[in-house]
């Protein structure tokens, strides 16, 4: 377990909140002005951003927010206790231990856990206690990652261990509260399930005292979130009457979150104005009869809600997925372990375990549905962690007691049998363990953070802008470095290259870029100074069971951008359509479609549309440039490409280009004759002769104009 993930290049909100941690380490504070952004043109920032509309909450590094582009004032973009308790531990124990804090509270939450079980049923409940924790991924997975979701429900599991423990000493109620207070501080989430817990404590507490204690100490632990609402950053907004309406009415997941967070508030209010207390008392005199009439109206009330959630609501669907998620985490052997103790507490089990049992399926339908409208591996399984939780501190001490009571009785044959249940237990708590093992020992990403120290260095400062968005994170998110992530949904390249051109007459411009380098953008050249190809271990699910070890790969090419001039030798420009957007001029179509050339290769290509253009070099007067063209038409018969030429007037003729079905090289020697055009770049493009509308083949999801599929663009300037 303490082999922390150290995700830097998912762009995910565990590397969010991971990277937030390191840069306040590094001296950043809740409030400052982004520098970067304030020397980028006022109308060009909106192509550095992760939502390029600002209409919703905005950020350039995925860890801060920017409240708009005039002022660039940023805040945390998440609730920030998470990271300032990761850096906090970081300075309290020795060595580089940031990365330590989330496993550390993983492992505080299974000590608690196998203590209670050994507690109650010595070998056997201990055994079972790391069946429990063990037997689905979970633990294993976002107890290692930085997500505050895992550090919550421990808090949550915790308390409800030591509520169903039921020991009796004066400062227990307040301990409860301020470990679910600091749940809620953690992550608002935790608010569904927190209120309804703190009211069985407060229900189940024998004076005045200790109630008003278990209220305190969820005020308090409570205290961390209400500061940071109020001055450090407000992810879902002021806590005001109009938020939370606004919310509730926007939000599906606040909806759900808030109906669950009313009844539990509910139900704390009555049981400290009602006399309730005296209720429960005369309850337990009741007769067997009463009693067991009592849980099932208890456990109909309790499933009420997930049955509506999955038939009724709108978003049943999402909520269905949650159920099959979670069905996939736990797999059949470690589930009949969950049927089995569910079965034996509810026949068996203490009042206060089926309590438990009927808090966790009454909630359950809240981080179902956040589970099924997340479908994002790895990183949207949190979501089922306290649903996780709730489930082993639930059946753990009921369980861990029956062997004890069963070999009580007399009989000889019964060790054996218990010997064989210990076993079958281990195997089933280990089976997911051993089937597919990549989620409990990958690293995700080990070492990604040394090659970002390594990468900085190199760049020594230079204003550096990343073609690729997502991997400026790591970089940008300091507010220190000079660096930039392109967002293609809105990017306005002519005027960002236009804009760097005019930077790198007073200063060093680094392009960074995971694709083939270009050579030219209109006005620079780019000259490559170092390349980095950086491979990182990874988990590769589509839910959480089946895994397999996996691993991707970042490359990274620096590129120095460089002013050109009509005198500058050598120029040559070579674009391979791999994904990437520099060096060319919209509009293009799409580019998941391979080019099939005549020798049986399978190349990435994309779609030439009417108009689409590609910086190349403008050759003096008396030159010309030679241009090869890869590519194929891709349907039945050749297309004619007519090419036009940055030195001449649009009315001009075009250049034909005849393309034929599959993938063929096409060379053209293009003199310059006299012209006044004085640059030394310049864009060409593509018109279509019979542009291809592949709707009218029952083909949908393509544009309407389309030329010819091209793998790769090369030209240079020759005699």
């Amino acid at each position: 377990m303490l082999r922390p993930h150290e995700d830097t290049f998912t762009a995910l909100d565990h590397s969010g909140y991971r990277l937030m941690g390191l840069t306040f380490a590094a001296g950043r504070g809740f409030h400052e002005t982004d520098t970067m952004l304030t020397v980028i043109p006022r109308e060009l920032r909106n192509s550095f951003m992760l939502l390029p509309n600002m209409d919703e909450r905005n950020t350039r590094d995925r860890s801060f927010l920017v409240h708009d582009l005039d002022t660039c004032t940023t805040e945390p973009f998440f609730y920030p206790l998470l990271p300032l308790c990761a850096g906090w531990f970081d300075r309290l124990a020795p060595g580089r231990v940031y990365d330590y804090f989330v496993p550390v509270c993983g492992c505080l939450f299974l000590l608690v856990l196998w203590m209670t079980g050994y507690r109650r049923g010595g070998a056997w409940g201990g055994l079972l206690a790391l069946a429990l924790f063990f037997g689905t991924p979970l633990p294993a997975w976002c107890f290692r990652g930085f997500y505050p979701e895992a550090v919550g429900a421990g808090l949550i599991g915790v308390a409800a261990l030591l509520w169903a423990e039921a020991s009796c000493y004066t400062g227990q109620p307040v301990v409860l509260g301020l470990l679910l207070g600091l749940a809620l501080s953690f992550h608002p989430v935790f608010v569904a399930i927190a209120l309804p817990l703190l009211a069985l404590v407060v229900l189940t507490s024998t004076r005045p005292v200790h109630r008003v204690g278990a209220i305190a100490g969820f005020a308090l632990g409570t205290v961390p979130l209400l500061v940071m609402t109020q001055w450090v950053c407000a992810p879902y907004g002021r806590i005001t009457l109009d938020n939370l309406a606004m919310n509730f009415r926007a939000s599906a997941s606040h909806r759900i979150a808030t109906l669950f967070a009313l009844a539990g508030g509910l139900s704390l209010l009555a049981m400290v104005f009602l006399p309730c207390r005296r209720i429960l008392d005369r309850g337990q005199r009741l007769p067997s009869a009463w009693k067991v009439s009592g849980g099932v109206v208890a456990g109909a009330w309790a499933v009420g809600p997930l049955v509506y959630a999955l038939t009724r609501w709108a978003p049943h669907q999402q909520v269905y997925g949650g159920l099959c998620e979670l069905g996939s985490a736990l797999q059949w052997p470690f589930g009949l372990i969950v049927a089995g103790g569910a079965v034996a507490v509810i026949v068996g089990g203490c009042g206060r375990a089926r309590a438990l049992l009927w808090l966790t399926v009454f909630t359950a339908p809240i981080f179902l549905y956040l589970k099924g409208a997340e479908q994002m591996g790895l990183w949207s399984q949190r979501r089922l962690l306290p649903l996780v939780m709730l489930l082993m501190v639930t059946l753990l001490p009921t369980v861990a007691r029956l062997p004890m009571e069963w070999l009580s009785r007399p009989g000889g044959w019964r060790r054996p049998v218990w010997m064989v249940a210990m076993a079958l237990v281990a195997l089933a708590g280990a089976a997911n363990m051993a089937r597919w093992p990549a989620p409990y020992w990958t690293r995700v990403e080990q070492g990604a953070q040394r090659w970002v120290s390594r990468i900085q260095s190199e760049l020594k400062g230079q204003l550096t802008v990343f073609d690729y968005y997502r991997h400026s994170l790591p970089f940008a998110v300091d507010n220190r470095a000079r660096v930039l992530g392109m967002n293609p949904s809105l990017l306005q390249l002519p005027a960002i290259m236009a804009w760097l051109g005019q930077c790198a007459t007073t200063q060093a411009v680094t392009i960074a870029t995971p694709y083939e380098p270009v050579a030219l953008e209109e006005g620079l050249t780019m000259v490559p100074r170092a390349y980095h190809r950086i491979r990182l271990d990874d988990v590769r699910t589509k839910a959480n069971l089946p895994a397999d070890f996996s691993n991707h790969e970042i490359i990274l090419t620096l590129l120095s951008a460089e002013r050109v001039g009509p005198a500058t030798p050598g120029l040559r420009q070579h674009k391979i359509m791999d994904g990437g957007l520099l060096g060319l001029r919209g509009p293009w179509g799409r580019r998941d479609i391979n080019l099939e050339t005549v020798e049986g290769a399978r190349l990435p290509a994309m779609w030439t549309r009417q108009g689409s253009g590609v910086v190349g070099p403008v050759p003096p007067v008396g030159k010309a440039v030679e241009l090869t063209l890869l590519a194929g038409s891709s349907r039945k018969g050749p297309q004619t490409l007519l090419l036009y030429l940055p030195w001449r007037g649009a009315e001009s003729a075009g250049l034909p280009l005849i393309i034929s079905e599959q993938g063929k090289q096409v060379r053209l020697r293009i003199p310059r004759e006299d012209s006044s055009f004085a640059r030394a770049t310049g864009v060409y493009r593509f018109f279509a002769d019979d542009p291809y509308d592949p709707a009218k083949a029952g083909v949908r999801g393509f544009d309407d104009d389309l030329g010819a599929l091209v793998h790769s663009i090369t030209m240079e300037v020759v005699d």
